[in-house]
């Protein structure tokens, strides 16, 4: 499973949990720009803008090469989508701990 399958993963069931998940075609894009908006007296954002843009990024990069049958790898661009891939995972997880120490706190009153 790729870091952002992972990241999909883990931010539906975040979403699942604090609040409806999106159902359309589009969801794991609404899903990251969900996780990215701070809602007023229920959550912090989930996600900063630059890890909902990195994931966005690998999602995009994913879809095209799901669906792209007809053209031979780019391996300099696969080269690049493992370093950015490495960034998000980074910026996932270091988003996702703010995340549960905000709540933390929250709870703690």
């Amino acid at each position: 499973m790729s870091p952002a399958d992972v990241a999909a993963t883990a931010l539906k069931r975040l979403a699942s949990v604090l609040e409806s998940e999106p159902a359309c075609a589009h969801h794991h894009r609404e899903t990251l720009t969900a996780a990215a908006v701070a809602i007023d007296g229920v959550r912090p954002a989930i996600l900063r803008p630059q890890t909902r843009d990195g994931l966005d990024a690998l999602r995009r990069f994913r879809h095209f090469a799901r669906h792209d049958y007809g053209t031979e790898p780019n391996f300099d661009r696969v080269d690049e989508v493992a370093r950015d891939a490495l960034v998000a995972a980074r910026d996932f997880d270091t988003d996702v701990r703010a995340f549960a120490h905000a709540l933390r706190h929250d709870a703690q009153g």
